[in-house]
Formats: structure tokens, C-alpha cells, sequence
């Protein structure tokens, strides 16, 4: 049985396009959160503050909460937070 093109509908590509730059933002944030976890991670274990990596800890998981629900910010609040967090570890 052979198939038309009358059956097959045409791409909605604004719709390809809101999902293609919802996947690229979600992607960038979730990179950022994890290099934001790994920095807590190196200062909880390395320096063993564990109170300072706590605050870390908290200010990540609020960073990509304001990121994800503000498209137009995206990952930079957690680079903000990864600026702060490799200071602390750093002056630890």
C-alpha cells in the first residue's frame, strides 16, 4: 500500500523551533548546575566546610530555579553562583 503526501502533514517549524531553543536552555542550565554541584561537592570534601557547602548548595538549587523559570536569564544566575562558589574555594 503506497502512501500519499496528502497524509502526511506539513512540519510546523515554529514549533521545532520553541522546542529546539527550550532543549538548548534547558541543556545549558543543566550544565551549569552540575559544575555548580561539583565546585560544592570540592569544597565540602576538599576544604571539609561542610556549613559553606551547604550555603552552596541552597544557592544552586535557588540559582536554577530563577534559571529555569526565566528563560531570558537561562544559566547565567548559576555562573553568577560558580563565580561564588570557586572564590570560596579558593579563599578557604
Amino acid at each position: 500500500m503506497a502512501t500519499t503526501t496528502d497524509d502526511i502533514p506539513e512540519m510546523d517549524y515554529a514549533e521545532h523551533e520553541r522546542t529546539f531553543r527550550g532543549f538548548t536552555v534547558l541543556t545549558e542550565i543543566g550544565v551549569a548546575h552540575v559544575l555548580c554541584i561539583v565546585a560544592t561537592i570540592s569544597i565540602w570534601g576538599v576544604k571539609g566546610s561542610g556549613g559553606w557547602a551547604l550555603f552552596a548548595f541552597v544557592l544552586t538549587l535557588i540559582a536554577t530555579v530563577v534559571g529555569a523559570f526565566s528563560p531570558a536569564l537561562a544559566w547565567r544566575p548559576l555562573a553568577a553562583v560558580l563565580v561564588l562558589l570557586l572564590l570560596i574555594l579558593a579563599l578557604l
